[in-house]
């Protein structure tokens, strides 16, 4: 079964069997209802737990036994993958059979059972990276200014925005000229930036988000 099939509610035959209209549409609202970047990590790891499965000659078909996803739990663990990936794994195995119509071992208390062990043993903790100082900032922003390439300049403008205005990278990327305006507010020139979408903003309701020129 495919990366994107997995998490669909209704098949395509169903709605088809059910004689009901807008079926493209459908599939369309229901991609839609995961962020792309969900849909991706959960597609990558279906993909390599049914790799597993036929390596071990274990059936890919659902429902998945609990006594398969603890042995799978104790094959991650043996590669060392992270407790975050094994908790993803888990995860996107779920949301397969929840798509399936079907419950997942994921909850059995066998599985549970294996994965605290695993968190137990290996920790919990996720690995974060350190913010970047206006020290580090101004370092970057230093390389930048060694000549007025249009690269330099670009780069330049993202690190300052990004900086500025705590975005994440996805949030820079999907940002559009349409989305900047310049203003006054009491005597100071202001950025105003509006972001149509971001992670904790999934259904798109948009946040403004106001920088003064010299920050």
């Amino acid at each position: 079964m495919d990366g994107f099939g997995t998490l669909d509610i209704y098949k395509d035959r169903e709605m088809a069997e059910a004689g009901l209209p807008y079926k493209e549409k459908v599939r369309q609202l229901l991609r839609a209802s995961v962020a792309p970047e969900t849909r991706r990590a959960y597609a990558s790891r279906l993909k390599c737990f049914f790799a597993w499965c036929e390596t071990e000659g274990v059936s890919t078909a659902f429902p998945t036994s609990p006594e398969v996803l603890a042995a799978y739990v104790a094959s991650l663990a043996d590669n060392g993958a992270a407790p975050a990936t094994v908790e993803q794994t888990l995860a996107a195995i779920a949301a397969a059979h929840r798509a399936e119509g079907i419950p997942s071992s994921t909850e059995t208390l066998l599985v549970k059972k294996t994965l605290k062990g695993y968190r137990r043993e290996h920790g919990t903790a996720p690995r974060k990276k350190d913010a970047a100082t206006i020290e580090v900032v101004r370092m970057l922003l230093a390389a930048t200014a060694r000549d007025d390439s249009p690269k330099n300049i670009r780069d330049a403008a993202i690190i300052s925005l990004g900086f500025a205005g705590a975005f994440r990278r996805s949030e820079l990327s999907a940002l559009d000229i349409k989305d900047l305006k310049w203003t006054v507010r009491n005597d100071e020139e202001v950025l105003i930036i509006n972001v149509l979408r971001s992670k904790t903003d999934q259904e798109g309701q948009g946040l403004v988000n106001c920088l003064l020129k010299h920050i």
